[in-house]
């Protein structure tokens, strides 16, 4: 019969599901098969000794039993980390109700907070691992030094490694499936956690732009995999992944965009994320496919509603609000899209696919109202073809950067004003 560990609670405050951060399969987890229980195995804070614990939820809150130090206090404040259960939800959820887009993702995943390496340390050395390798092939050498070098936990029926102490790295010559070089690099982060360099309150301290020069300083970490241990291993909120490409797809289909968004683009919508934007950005990640996945089952991705986003980029004028008709339902449909504004004082726009439904609304009805900065006008809807499709194209294209490559492939069109008036 196993041996009773050590028992505490969490309470979180807001929503939390325990099940969608067991699944998550994020750095050092696989995601397997939801049996209710989460089973982690870490080296704790200090990085002295191992920890094991099995995580469970009911109503009352997240029960933790723990084995391996009698530093509860400890423990409690790692776990709650590395679940995100040491910030108040609740403005998440604020968050949620004043974006529709954070919202729908929410509702995909409901209570999921972004899951977190089990520290700096162990993120620094998954950095090295995993650099220019597969990352399935690091797992399992991870593994294997886990279980040769580090400590076994049986954990609710199942055995989990925790990873090897910084002391018990050093001590190593030569790692199983590793190249000299990187095992030299593991050392040089075994080597900064004892000093200290790893800690996750001397992060916290740097604050996040001092902490990603700094961690630079370590042998193998270059600026993607310092920004890692920052984000995803220290427990910063409000940093934003500007350059992160999956993002900005994601992102920019969730919210009609045209194309790609650029980095600028994303830092104007995620001011409305704000204190908690790197949740946010781990939200898009993992429940934005859910989402896009369900509305292609429905015939096509309906973009966020603008009017009560109040685009930032319809406001500065940088992008038009189009309001169409739904050619099937009758029903306004909103979008927000790049715009090119011609001598006449006419609008350019283009579909970034041949199905766009508010490209198809034009051709059926052509009748349209515009939204750009302070100015809503009605106008109608030329489509345009040949020579001048592939210049409405290339002017947009000048203005607002490379697309993404469905750009063009849908219909373009000329939006004259009914009373035409240049913008300001």
């Amino acid at each position: 019969m196993a041996t009773p560990g050590l028992q505490f609670t969490i309470e979180p405050q807001g929503p939390f599901s325990l099940r969608e951060a067991a699944q998550f399969g994020f750095g050092q987890r696989s995601g397997d098969a939801w049996d209710g229980a989460m089973r982690m195995a870490f080296c704790l804070d200090g990085y002295r000794e191992q920890v094991g614990v099995v995580v469970r939820q009911d109503p009352l809150g997240v029960n933790v039993e723990s084995w391996g130090s009698n530093d509860v206090e400890a423990i409690c404040r790692q776990v709650a980390r590395v679940l995100s259960l040491d910030h108040d939800g609740r403005l998440f959820s604020a968050i949620g109700a004043a974006d529709p887009v954070v919202r729908r993702l929410q509702q995909a995943a409901p209570g999921l907070r972004p899951p977190l390496f089990y520290s700096p340390y162990e993120a620094a050395a998954w950095a090295v691992l995993s650099a220019r390798r597969p990352h399935q092939q690091m797992a399992r050498v991870r593994q294997a030094l886990s279980e040769a070098h580090g400590r076994v936990f049986a954990l609710a029926g199942a055995s989990l490694a925790a990873f090897p102490t910084p002391a018990q790295m050093l001590g190593l010559d030569t790692i199983e499936g590793l190249p000299a070089e990187k095992v030299a690099r593991l050392h040089g982060v075994a080597a900064a956690a004892l000093e200290g360099q790893l800690d996750v309150e001397r992060i916290q301290a740097l604050g996040p732009e001092a902490a990603l020069l700094d961690l630079q300083r370590l042998r193998g970490i270059g600026p993607f995999y310092a920004s890692l241990v920052v984000i995803r291993a220290s427990g910063f909120v409000d940093v934003l992944p500007a350059e992160e490409p999956r993002l900005l797809d994601l992102m920019g289909r969730l919210y009609g965009r045209p194309g790609t968004p650029t980095s600028a683009e994303l830092e104007v919508i995620a001011e409305r994320w704000k204190p908690m934007r790197t949740w946010v950005a781990v939200l898009i990640r993992a429940a934005g496919p859910r989402v896009l996945a369900a509305h292609a089952s429905l015939g096509g991705i309906e973009p966020a509603n603008v009017d009560e986003l109040g685009d930032p980029l319809v406001a500065d004028s940088r992008a038009v609000r189009l309001e169409t008709r739904g050619r099937r339902s009758g029903r306004p449909h909103a979008v927000t899209v790049g715009f090119v504004e011609e001598p006449d004082g006419s609008l350019l726009v283009a579909a970034g696919s041949p199905d766009a439904d508010w490209a198809l609304n034009l051709l059926a009805d052509p009748r349209c109202r515009a939204t750009v900065g302070p100015r809503v006008f009605h106008a109608l809807a030329e489509p345009l073809a040949g020579d001048d499709h592939n210049r409405a194209i290339r002017e947009l294209i000048l203005r607002y950067g490379t697309p993404s490559e469905r750009l063009g492939s849908g219909p373009s069109f000329r939006l004259r004003a009914e009373e035409p008036q240049r913008l300001a």
